[in-house]
């Protein structure tokens, strides 16, 4: 696949991904999952980073890794260390997966005040999922300072 080509792989199959509002245990039987999975397993065999994160997600809610009980953290991890190394990227969607996998605790440490930064990052750039995803933050009081929270 050329370059051209993966972007638009990418973007077609992260469309779908974005408009989960949560992943279902699946299989092979949900034909969009498995279709965007195949697609982001592709541009993962391609070392096309941006899909490592979206794929380990897809990856942990397969029904027979579930049934397994065989989290797959290598890949959280692999997702995490790629999208962490090309933070300087100008890209709100690396900046909005560094922020929910420090939200979840996904292949780093949980941490609220980082997530908050990577969701600010993103929702500064217009982003609307990052400025749910800080204004979330901000209703659960998680990430804020102390002095703000005694408002």
């Amino acid at each position: 696949m050329n370059d051209n080509s993966q972007d638009e792989h990418y973007r077609q199959a992260r469309e779908v991904f974005d408009q989960l509002d949560t992943i279902p245990i699946w299989n092979d039987g949900n034909q969009t999952i498995s279709s965007i999975f195949s697609v982001f397993q592709q541009l993962s065999d391609d070392y096309y980073g941006k899909a490592f994160y979206p794929l380990s997600k897809l990856y942990c809610n397969r029904q027979d890794v579930v049934e397994s009980g065989d989290q797959p953290n290598c890949l959280a991890q692999l997702a995490f260390e790629w999208c962490f190394f090309n933070q300087s990227i100008q890209d709100v969607e690396i900046w909005r997966d560094l922020g929910r996998m420090y939200n979840e605790g996904y292949g780093a440490e949980q941490n609220d005040e980082q997530a908050v930064y990577w969701f600010s990052k993103a929702a500064e750039q217009g982003d609307s999922a990052g400025q749910c995803e800080l204004g979330a933050m901000h209703a659960e009081g998680r990430g804020i300072p102390q002095i703000m929270k005694t408002q």
